[in-house]
């Protein structure tokens, strides 16, 4: 109902401004698309999209119509190839889907990070306490090595419903002091807190192409990530950061990187440099006008 209101928001507010549309380019592809489709067959222009994550995992349009009106479009922007294949799936034509992360500020101020030789391991997450970001297993882990008498300390900043079972474990395992819910910080604290840490951990059940993996990489903060949705595609494992499919080897990998701090340096500086050719925001914007023939 509020869609069909906007709409007629639209006709009644903008449409002596309809001549100066030249391309309709809408994000997330939920109510918002068949409103933008509709717009642009009424004005005669093109229309793109730009799918992200939920709108791939939890489809918002039924499945027929979304692939009919995604082989109208001028382009399909998908932040990984595992999306790619999702829609392909559905009959999407392949030749319109575009595999583009969002990116990121590539030219950042950078300050001094956490100290390698610092006796207290640091790791971090950056995310909403949501179940599907499984922060969990993160914890166990955590408990795992605490308990065979390693120095750590895990930073989780973030809110959401999880916080309460979270909060409930470190305290059932008496590991308070190795673990602070720092809760929700802004974009700028967020970054700054979060290179004060050795470790980036992505514990997440699924993913699109999270922008969190790319800040850590351009702010060289090791990632350490399970490998899902579009996270391999950030990430070449033992090049530019870790991948892990299990708790088990997310435990390996942790109590490695511990006793072997040298092998960090190389990997978050192959990480800086990789974000810098692949994921520079600017030149994604560029390319994406490109391919919306905007420019």
């Amino acid at each position: 109902k509020s869609e069909r209101y906007y709409l007629l928001w639209a006709f009644k507010n903008i449409k002596d401004k309809y001549k100066t549309v030249s391309h309709i380019h809408c994000h997330f592809a939920g109510a918002n698309l068949s409103l933008a489709y509709a717009l642009s067959i009424l004005l005669d222009v093109k229309v793109s999209v730009n799918f992200h994550g939920y709108d791939v995992r939890e489809w918002q349009i039924e499945k027929d119509r979304l692939a009919a009106i995604c082989n109208e479009t001028t382009a399909n922007f998908v932040v990984s190839s595992s999306q790619k294949q999702k829609l392909e799936q559905i009959g999407v034509n392949s030749e319109s889907i575009v595999v583009q992360p969002v990116g990121v500020n590539i030219s950042v101020k950078k300050h001094v990070g956490a100290n390698m030789f610092e006796e207290t391991f640091r790791l971090v997450s950056v995310a909403r306490l949501h179940p599907i970001k499984n922060h969990m297993m993160a914890l166990k882990v955590l408990n795992v090595l605490i308990k065979k008498g390693y120095s750590l300390h895990y930073s989780i900043i973030g809110d959401g419903e999880t916080l309460p079972e979270l909060r409930a474990f470190v305290q059932s395992q008496s590991i308070e002091k190795f673990v602070t819910f720092m809760g929700a910080l802004s974009h700028k604290e967020a970054i700054e807190a979060m290179r004060q840490n050795h470790v980036h951990l992505l514990t997440s059940i699924d993913e699109g192409a999270p922008t969190v993996v790319m800040e850590a990489m351009v702010h060289e903060v090791l990632n350490v990530c399970t490998e899902v949705g579009g996270v391999a595609d950030l990430i070449e494992h033992n090049k530019s950061g870790k991948l892990v499919k299990s708790e088990v080897e997310l435990t390996i990998v942790i109590e490695e990187l511990i006793n072997d701090r040298a092998q960090i340096p190389s990997l978050t500086k192959a990480a800086y440099q990789r974000a810098c050719l692949h994921f520079d925001k600017q030149k994604l914007v560029v390319r994406k006008l490109q391919f919306m023939e905007l420019k």
